[in-house]
């Protein structure tokens, strides 16, 4: 019984796969219940300033819960890329729009793609990982209405230092305020298994990092794949559960109108 709460429809645009076709597979793979989470990116440079068309996505989504009632429970959320500078952009565009959940990620540090190697270059791993994990904590500071901290040690994911992992005992005085401050808002963090399928060695975040998360007091805690072919969806999701179960943690959590629910695992 699986729970994929990171998924990208053809609504975004690195996405290649239409709802019909992600759900159809989904149900193959006998997943209980999915989120749509596709794309918002203001002032991205890989993208194209067009914005996620919300009323398209809306109604495409409606379509689709309709047509597979009863086989699948389908959930409308949207991913949302921060960055100091387009917080109240953010707001603008969300305000009056109903979402069941919401993603909350860093894509762009300093106006750097984080995927363009010129971001890293000249600079050791430990200047990289500072600036990215300040820029992430500015952001949740500043933009406090979303659910769940999307792969929060992405970084490693492009860098290419010789260890890439971000170790809590090397980067906790940044981690910390961060996890401290979802907790104490309400917010939570994903497990994000597209780090397996990248050859990075873990998902996203580590076993080291969730147990740091967990040690805190965070509960709130979403599976997902970041599916943006069929063939991911609920990539890896059974060794998850195990993983997360070893970090201590007895639930995981889905969304009913930006609301967490926890399932046990």
């Amino acid at each position: 019984m699986f729970f994929d709460y990171h998924v990208h429809s053809n609504f975004s645009p690195d996405g290649s796969m239409s709802m019909d076709e992600c759900i159809s597979h989904a149900i193959d793979k006998n997943i209980e219940e999915m989120c749509f989470t596709d794309h918002l990116d203001i002032d991205f440079p890989a993208f194209s300033e067009e914005n996620l068309d919300y009323e398209k996505y809306s109604s495409s989504i409606d379509e689709v819960r309709k047509k597979y009632e009863g086989r699948i429970k389908i959930n409308k959320g949207i991913e949302i890329g921060m960055q100091p500078h387009i917080i109240n952009q953010i707001y603008d565009y969300i305000d009056g729009k109903k979402f069941d959940f919401i993603i909350g990620s860093i894509h762009v540090v300093n106006g750097h793609d984080i995927c363009d190697s010129s971001f890293y270059e000249g600079k050791s791993k430990k200047e990289v990982y500072n600036e990215y994990l300040d820029a992430l904590y500015t952001c949740i500071k500043a933009f406090k209405d979303f659910n769940v901290l999307g792969h929060i040690d992405i970084i490693k994911r492009y860098c290419h230092f010789e260890d890439r992992n971000m170790y809590f005992e090397e980067f906790g005085d940044y981690i910390t305020p961060i996890y401290k401050e979802l907790i104490q808002s309400g917010r939570g963090i994903e497990i994000n298994t597209s780090g397996i399928r990248y050859k990075v060695g873990s998902a996203h975040p580590t076993v080291d990092l969730l147990k740091a998360y967990r040690n805190l007091g965070g509960e709130i805690i979403t599976t997902g794949s970041d599916s943006h072919s069929y063939e991911y969806l609920a990539y890896n999701f059974g060794p998850t559960l195990d993983i997360l179960r070893d970090c201590g943690f007895k639930y995981i959590t889905i969304f009913r109108d930006r609301k967490p629910v926890q399932i046990k695992i």
